[in-house]
């Protein structure tokens, strides 16, 4: 019988890889860096500029970026055991991660 189990480093590195691309991909999008950035020279005091966004990104998400990464892996464990092949199984930590995340904010913030 031969042993199927997904190599656990392997699985954790593949699940914070995804962490940091969901983050990457987030930050790029919501400062619109690709579109040149958010002018606010003629708009009113609410307008949110692209290096607050950075700011605000950083100081609020860092905590839930770091939370995402402790519970990807910490259920990377388990998902090692049973999923044959790593990526699958850092892959579907990720989104279990992601899952429970947000079901914590849906119920801290109502």
């Amino acid at each position: 019988m031969t042993d199927r189990r997904a190599p656990l480093d392997t699985t954790i590195l593949i699940a914070v890889g995804w962490c940091i691309v969901i983050t990457a991909g987030v930050l790029i999008t919501q400062s619109e860096i690709l579109t040149g950035g958010r002018d606010c020279t003629d708009a009113p005091s609410w307008c949110v500029t692209t290096e607050m966004v950075f700011t605000i990104g950083l100081t609020w998400g860092a905590p839930l970026w770091l939370g995402l990464m402790v519970v990807s892996s910490l259920v990377a464990i388990p998902m090692s055991r049973v999923v044959a092949s790593a990526f699958w199984a850092g892959t579907l930590s990720t989104l279990l991660a992601g899952a429970a995340s947000l079901l914590v904010m849906a119920a801290a913030f109502g």
